[in-house]
């Protein structure tokens, strides 16, 4: 090779020269990179990161959620028993006759246990711990 294409130094040393494809797709990698990070700053400023409300009444009212509009309902969190500040009661659950336990779920202060009836159906048992209260569901075969 010759000084006169450029791929040599006038010492005669060789010099790589990246094919132009590979210093446009560092370029554009780089641009694209700027762009992304301006993105996310602009969503920080903006404030778009922050989780969205809750809906309201209003909300409620024009029947995003199903419900009776007068009454508040309750956050998740305001059900776990970290939060609970009463005394848990010792339960005694009787399990229907026949019936085989197939799993259970503790969440929080309730305890949904689902039985295996002799008939082929399935019954959700949700119990709450604090009050005592249980709340039926049967899944028919």
């Amino acid at each position: 090779m010759t000084a006169a294409n450029k791929n040599v130094t006038e010492n005669g040393d060789e010099i790589y020269k990246a094919p132009m494809g590979l210093k446009l797709l560092v370029v554009g990698l780089g641009i694209g990179i700027i762009l992304m990070l301006g993105l996310i700053i602009v969503k920080v400023i903006a404030g778009d990161h922050k989780k969205p409300e809750p809906a309201g009444k209003e909300a409620l009212e024009k029947g995003a959620v199903l419900g009776n509009v007068d009454e508040e309902v309750p956050a998740r969190s305001s059900f776990s028993g970290i939060l609970y500040q009463g005394e848990l009661q010792d339960l005694t659950i009787v399990r229907p006759e026949g019936a085989e336990l197939i799993s259970y779920a503790p969440n929080g202060l309730e305890i949904v246990l689902r039985f295996k009836m002799t008939d082929g159906s399935d019954l959700l048992l949700a119990v709450n711990r604090a009050t005592g209260k249980q709340t039926r569901l049967t899944i028919p075969k």
